[in-house]
């Protein structure tokens, strides 16, 4: 029980820490659309898209490699391994991009910034190069820490976008300018982060064996990772190109700010994650360790349940979160992809199983057949849905990878999930968010009354008629 309050305590710190960083990001987004017309905000979206594959491939599953192999030799050593490997990485993606940028950068509509390209680069790898001061800052328990830093850094980029956005603005450089903001903001976030960071030229606490272990280990995490980040932003690739001439970057620049409204669900599951990572790999051992991963599922459902059905009945005001009428044509997409968040938040907790396991390759199997349902998606939907299409493929591609983890799960590493009140707080839910956007999308009763139902349904499950405790 101890092992769980600590969870509780360090997901609410973690909680606390990321929510506030990523609301601080969320609260740009009306900044952002009231500063930038779509076709402008497209622009961005699509360069932070490039971003996250480029971080997923050089990032290489070496966190978690990390709190693997930390509990088998010493930390500094852990430490020392994993980080010489991102450098490499880092220093890699450097000459590959330095001799393929500027013959790329035509074909992708950036002739005419491809310094765009350039700064992205360089905030992905120094971005990379902060993932083991932050893994050392999680594993020493140094929550405050660790939000202080998060904190600061987005504090440094909303302080620089507000200063180049409205202070020192010249027209059409509005992208140009975020990336400014985001590249200094990593820089400085690597300095706070100096005294944490492994000192390369320690050559005595290279490990070659432990080296190509971590590797082994990692690599289908990183695989998995990169599918993952594939079929999270290949909406963004397949809206550009398969929206008609144009309306391509307005169509992505209302789609992404859309997007950022369903991003609350994501705000949860990073803070779980943070979290979750190193006690399920402490528990690991423990002799009830399996019931002990089964019961956060629980309540995990309960509360994404609630902030969907929250969401979904309110949007009829939350909408004014994005200041400028331009983007709202794009409204009824939102609930499509909250409940995909809602999915993903799901798998992110099942897939643990396959890591505390070691069956790490299961991993890249399911985020890789995530990648075909995204592709294949994308592809049918875009050109006869616009970029409802690409919201229903999402939808269709954390949904299977939902049921597929679950699947294995059972199969592989059986964790006795609570299936019965699994399926009806879920399902619950989505009833209670589609009465709350379809029938009764601008009525006061049903904002606070849809919530209210999900909590009544809550009550009776645990309190009234309590579903039991063993697995189903």
């Amino acid at each position: 029980m101890k092992g769980f309050q600590r969870l509780l305590k360090e997901t609410a710190l973690y909680g606390i820490g990321g929510i506030a960083s990523r609301v601080l990001n969320f609260l740009l987004v009306p900044y952002y659309t009231a500063q930038l017309i779509p076709a402008d905000y497209g622009v961005v979206i699509e360069i932070y898209a490039m971003i996250a594959v480029i971080g997923s491939v050089l990032s290489f599953g070496m966190e978690t490699s990390f709190f693997r192999f930390v509990q088998r030799t010493s930390r500094e050593k852990a430490l020392h391994n994993t980080y010489l490997i991102l450098l490499t990485l880092s220093l890699s993606a450097w000459v590959a991009g330095g001799l393929s940028i500027p013959h790329i950068a035509p074909a992708m509509g950036f002739e005419n910034h491809v310094e765009y390209l350039y700064w992205g680069l360089l905030i992905v790898t120094v971005d990379t190069l902060t993932i083991v001061p932050l893994a050392r800052l999680r594993h020493e328990g140094k929550a405050l820490r660790y939000i202080a830093v998060k904190l600061s850094n987005i504090l440094c980029f909303a302080g620089l976008n507000i200063l180049l956005l409205s202070v020192l603005p010249i027209e059409g450089e509005a992208p140009g300018y975020i990336l400014i903001a985001n590249l200094c903001a990593s820089v400085f976030t690597a300095i706070l982060l100096f005294k944490q960071t492994p000192k390369p030229w320690r050559t005595q606490l290279f490990d070659q064996k432990l080296h190509r272990e971590m590797i082994r280990y990692a690599l289908p995490i990183a695989i998995a990772g990169v599918a993952a980040i594939a079929h999270q932003t290949a909406d963004k690739f397949f809206l550009k190109y398969l929206l008609p001439e144009g309306q391509r970057l307005h169509g992505l620049g209302v789609y992404g700010a859309c997007a950022k409204l369903a991003v609350i669900i994501a705000l949860f599951t990073q803070a779980f994650r943070l979290a979750a990572e190193p006690f399920f790999f402490a528990q690991a051992k423990g002799k009830h360790a399996k019931d002990r991963y089964a019961q956060p599922m629980h309540y995990w459902v309960m509360l994404l349940g609630f902030v969907y059905v929250v969401i979904c009945a309110n949007l009829s005001w939350i909408k004014w979160f994005i200041p400028n009428p331009q983007y709202w044509e794009g409204l009824d997409i939102v609930p499509i992809l909250l409940l995909s968040n809602v999915f993903l938040a799901i798998y992110v907790n099942l897939s643990l199983w396959y890591k505390v396991s070691g069956k790490t390759q299961y991993g890249a199997y399911l985020s890789l057949g995530g990648v075909v349902v995204s592709f294949v998606g994308n592809f049918l939907l875009i050109k006869p849905l616009g970029y409802t299409g690409a919201a229903w493929a999402t939808l269709l591609t954390y949904g299977a990878m939902m049921i597929a983890s679950y699947l294995l799960n059972q199969r592989k590493y059986p964790i006795p999930y609570r299936r019965k009140p699994f399926l009806i707080y879920l399902s619950g839910a989505i009833v209670l968010g589609w009465l709350g956007r379809v029938c009764f999308p601008d009525h006061w009763l049903a904002m606070i009354g849809l919530p209210m139902a999900f909590a009544l349904l809550v009550y009776f499950g645990e309190v009234v008629l309590p579903f039991p405790k063993k697995h189903l």
